[in-house]
């Protein structure tokens, strides 16, 4: 069967890190971060990659796990056994499919998480799938943190990252209008503090307590 798996979980917070809003502790307890591969070196700002996979004897599954944050947003949080990880073997580092990646399309067709899905159903007897992602480039902030961050952030607890949604008064403002030129903004997502992976949730915690931070910032262009 071709097929991917999707990352369900709790219906997706949405997190203002200001003075005016408390953020409430879950009600249950999450799994301890796991295990995460180090940052993958992304492409040119808007760099697009059409991928062409072939089936060959038993692999059919792609053996991706994706982030279902935003449906709209269909971005690669893991890389199992499967056509995926098999064409990364082979193929040159720079053509390689990566964590992070975004796929906007599938033999051509674009669309959402739910469509993607339908979609994989209808080509399962298909020779040939083509995939398009985008992969991002990548950026780092380094500030420290007077009074408020000042950023609204979208999650769920499996999520590759925090999704920025807006950006509030707050330090992260002021860092903005002292770096017109790379500013983050919405549609960014924060993958890593102090140059450490977490779950969404651990990477909410060190927004949080940390004074001096460096966050990692996977931005999208198409």
């Amino acid at each position: 069967m071709l097929a991917c798996c999707y990352r369900e979980g709790q219906e997706v917070e949405q997190v203002i890190i200001s003075e005016q809003v408390f953020i409430a502790e879950p009600e249950f307890e999450f799994a301890p971060a796991p295990a995460v591969e180090p940052l993958p070196s992304p492409a040119a700002a808007g760099g697009t990659l059409v991928i062409g996979l072939e089936r060959s004897g038993t692999v059919a599954d792609l053996g991706l796990i994706l982030d279902s944050t935003n449906e709209e947003l269909v971005i690669i949080q893991g890389i199992s056994e499967g056509l995926v990880r098999n064409y990364n073997k082979t193929c040159p580092a720079r053509k390689a499919i990566k964590i992070y990646d975004w796929i906007i399309s599938l033999n051509g067709t674009r669309g959402s998480l739910p469509e993607f899905r339908k979609l994989l159903e209808s080509l399962k007897v298909e020779n040939t799938l083509t995939i398009e992602v985008v992969q991002p480039t990548e950026t780092s902030v380094l500030l420290k943190k007077a009074g408020v961050l000042g950023i609204t952030l979208n999650y769920k607890t499996a999520s590759v990252g925090l999704l920025v949604k807006g950006i509030n008064d707050g330090t992260l403002n002021e860092w903005n209008k002292a770096h017109p030129d790379t500013p983050i903004k919405p549609g960014d997502l924060i993958v890593a503090v102090n140059k450490v992976t977490y779950n969404a949730v651990d990477l909410l915690k060190k927004l949080k307590e940390s004074g001096s931070l460096d966050i990692t910032v996977m931005r999208y262009v198409l």
